[in-house]
């Protein structure tokens, strides 16, 4: 039988009581030496423990893990009240970095790994014409993607939109995204019966189908959904029928947990494999059922019983599995499989899902002590660092689930 996610990949749960008192100070802290740390040239410190950035004297600029994305988690953080987020003047530090792209950054006009991200930024934050001028012209370069995904694809530039347009209300954003349907939507094709996903190349990789949140379906699925109001008759009726029959017919599972693949079909991709050919299947808001799991919990209740059930099974498997080994962040950490939880108590209602959360958001907090511990300093970073979980324990205390740059900005 394929193992539904490989216990080598996670760590026991540290059940400590919640304490709103202890993640306040926390998020204060965080807060606090996150605008402490911000320098107008150099922006933010990167880390050793992310991948490729060893050698660089500066925070990359991107929304992912790079300078932008502290900017925005800090002026969603300033909106909600925390004092050290308040003094931090947002527009200034987001003009600053999106001011500064290389030409490199620039050829990518992607949302969260790309340049598109930090000019995104710069126009939420500020507001002013030449701001959503310049976003405008990043969101048509976009549109030119092959890939269909929020990372570096059509998708993230149509959730973009659609976050301006919740903020602003300006039609633009309503008719840029609409394009990017006509570009993706015809992407969107039946692979295998009543499988339904996009081809996405990626990163110079044999094209292949992505199932979860930050690559593929899942994450796309969500942009689709939130704006159904912008969609057809017709797409708003296929959007929630494809994608359950989709989540059905891709799921493995046993007797207690389930989980679903990283790629479909596509074994030429040999990392996402064991050596015996069976999947790997992570279990990660990028990849696995913690972000498929978030993407899909705004589906009405009873839409689909047997979606109902996956989703909740998805939750059961999180809170099984325990924290993940590899980060306490939101993009492969506890953090972002910790919002799964907070997403099930919005959509049941069932206070054990906060229960879990909470507790999730503890382990959380010891977790990145111990990792700061093991590399001797703070880890500067939205979606792989700290102020990530900062959000989470924010959500934690309101109840809120939504996750800043995807639901929110």
């Amino acid at each position: 039988m394929t193992q539904l996610f490989d216990p080598v990949e996670h760590q026991p749960l540290d059940k400590r009581p919640w304490s709103e008192s202890e993640a306040r100070a926390v998020i204060a802290m965080l807060v606090d030496e996150t605008v402490a740390a911000w320098h107008p040239q150099h922006w933010w410190p990167p880390h050793p423990d992310e991948d490729g950035v060893e050698d660089l004297a500066i925070s990359e600029p991107h929304l992912y893990m790079g300078a932008s994305g502290l900017v925005l988690a800090l002026d969603f953080l300033r909106r909600n009240g925390y004092e050290g987020a308040v003094r931090f003047d947002t527009a200034r530090a987001a003009e600053t970095i999106a001011g500064d792209l290389s030409s490199d950054i620039l050829e990518v006009p992607w949302y969260f790994a790309g340049s598109l991200g930090p000019i995104f930024v710069t126009a939420i934050i500020s507001g002013t014409d030449d701001a959503k001028d310049r976003l405008e012209s990043a969101l048509l370069a976009n549109l030119d993607s092959e890939a269909d995904e929020l990372f570096a694809g059509v998708p993230g530039g149509m959730l973009a939109c659609r976050l301006m347009w919740e903020r602003d209300g300006d039609v633009r954003w309503r008719e840029l995204f609409l394009q990017g349907l006509e570009r993706m939507w015809p992407r969107w094709i039946e692979r295998d019966e009543a499988i339904f996903l996009w081809k996405n190349p990626l990163y110079g990789r044999p094209v292949t189908s992505y199932i979860g949140a930050g690559h593929g379906f899942a994450g796309n699925v969500a942009v689709l959904f939130a704006a159904r109001d912008w969609l057809t008759a017709a797409q708003a009726m296929a959007v929630p029928e494809w994608a359950a029959s989709t989540v059905r017919r891709l799921a493995r599972s046993d007797d207690t947990n389930v989980n679903w693949p990283i790629t479909h079909c596509e074994p030429s991709v040999a990392k996402y494999y064991h050596e015996d050919g069976s999947p790997r299947m992570p279990l990660q808001w990028c990849h696995g059922a913690p972000g498929i799991a978030s993407s899909l919990c705004g589906f009405p209740v009873g839409f689909d019983l047997e979606l109902d059930a996956l989703l909740l099974a998805a939750g059961e498997t999180v809170w099984h599995a325990g924290p993940l080994q590899k980060s306490a962040g939101l993009c492969h950490g506890t953090a972002g499989n910790g919002f799964t939880f907070l997403k099930l108590h919005r959509r049941t209602n069932d206070t054990r899902w906060l229960e879990r959360a909470r507790t999730f958001a503890m382990h959380a907090i010891d977790q990145m002590r111990r990792e700061r511990t093991a590399f001797g300093r703070p880890h500067f970073s939205l979606w792989t660092g700290d102020i990530g979980i900062a959000l989470f324990l924010h959500a934690c205390i309101t109840g809120d689930d939504r996750i800043c740059c995807l639901d929110t900005a």
